[in-house]
C-alpha cells in the first residue's frame, strides 16, 4: 500500500493460540465469546502480523513476532504455526539483512521474539544483524528487571543479544523518528509501550500494538488481562480512537488473524459512545 512517499506492508509471523479469558481481561467468555471463538483449551488464534515501512531508501520492520526459540514445553503451549516465517513473508520487499531500523511496540515475547534465533553452533545471533533497535527506555528496563508477574512476558534470551549487540536506540516518551514517523508513547500495557504512526500526504496509518491488539478490542471496556495500568489503556484508547474517527487514521491490528486493518467510524448510541470497524487491506 502507498501511503504518500512510503510504502507499507503488513507480513505474517504466523499464528499463535493464547488463552482467551486473557485477552478480553475483565470481560465474561459469555459476551466475548460472541465474537471470537474458543476452543476446548478456552484458547483463540491470534494473529502475528508486522509491518514493514520502506522509504526510498530504508526499510523500517515494526515488530518482529515470536521467533524460533521456543522448546518443545512452550511449543506445545502455544501450538506454533510460523509458516510462512517472517523471513518469507519479507522475502518479496527485502532481505532480513536489509533491515536498517526495527521498531518495537515493547519487547513482550510475542512482539520481540523474532530479534534473535540460534544459530547451527547454539549460540544466539540477531536475525536482523543491520537493524538498529528502536524501544522506549521504561521498557528496556523493565525487560531487564522483570517481577515476578511478567517475568514470563520478556525472556531473557530476547533482551540478552540486544545488549551484547549495541544496537539499541533508548527513547523516552513521544518521539519524531523521521520525518512522518512518530513513535506515542502510550504505557498502560506495558511501562514503556508505543504506537507507531506514519503521515504522508495528509494520510495516516498507526500500528496499534496491544492498546487494540484486535479490531474486537474497539469496544472501550475491551482490555487484556496482562496490562499493568488498564485505566491508563482506557485513557489513551479512547483519545486515540477519537483521533481515529476524527481524521481518518488507518489502524493496523497486530493481533486480528481476521481483519489486519480497517478505518474507524464513530457512532452514539444512546449515551454511549462506539466505534465501528471499516475493514482495509494493505495490498
Amino acid at each position: 500500500m502507498q501511503l504518500g512517499t512510503f510504502n507499507l506492508e503488513v507480513v505474517s509471523a504466523g499464528y499463535f493460540p493464547l488463552d482467551g479469558g486473557s485477552v478480553f481481561g475483565l470481560i465474561p467468555k459469555p459476551i466475548w465469546n460472541n465474537y471470537i471463538e474458543a476452543d476446548a483449551q478456552n484458547r483463540i488464534r491470534m494473529a502475528l502480523n508486522c509491518l514493514l515501512i520502506q522509504t526510498a531508501d530504508k526499510n523500517i520492520l515494526v515488530d518482529c513476532g515470536l521467533g524460533d526459540k521456543f522448546g518443545p514445553k512452550q511449543r506445545d503451549i502455544f501450538k506454533l504455526s510460523t509458516e510462512p516465517s517472517l523471513k518469507d513473508a519479507l522475502s518479496p520487499y527485502c532481505k532480513p539483512e536489509e533491515i536498517d531500523y526495527l521498531l518495537l511496540t515493547h519487547l513482550h515475547f510475542d512482539h520481540a521474539g523474532g530479534v534473535s534465533r540460534y544459530n547451527a553452533a547454539g549460540r544466539l545471533e540477531l536475525c536482523f544483524p543491520r537493524a538498529k533497535v528502536v524501544v522506549q527506555k521504561k521498557e528496556w528496563e523493565a525487560a531487564c528487571h522483570p517481577s515476578e508477574r511478567n517475568k514470563g512476558s520478556y525472556p531473557a534470551d530476547n533482551v540478552a543479544p540486544l545488549d551484547e549487540a549495541g544496537c539499541l536506540q533508548l527513547i523516552e516518551g513521544d518521539y519524531t523518528f523521521m520525518p512522518g514517523i512518530e513513535l506515542i508513547f502510550t504505557g498502560g500495557h506495558s511501562a514503556g509501550h508505543q504506537l507507531i504512526k506514519v503521515t504522508s500526504k495528509g494520510k495516516s496509518a498507526v500500528y496499534s500494538g496491544d492498546l487494540m491488539p484486535t479490531s474486537h478490542h474497539l469496544r472501550l471496556p475491551f482490555i487484556t488481562a496482562f496490562d499493568i495500568e488498564p485505566e491508563e489503556t482506557l485513557k489513551v484508547k479512547k483519545k486515540i480512537l477519537a483521533q481515529a474517527a476524527d481524521e481518518g487514521w488507518l489502524l493496523i491490528f497486530k493481533h486480528d488473524p481476521e481483519y489486519e486493518a480497517g478505518y474507524i467510524v464513530q457512532v452514539r448510541r444512546g449515551d454511549k459512545l462506539e466505534y465501528i470497524l471499516k475493514p482495509a487491506k494493505i495490498q
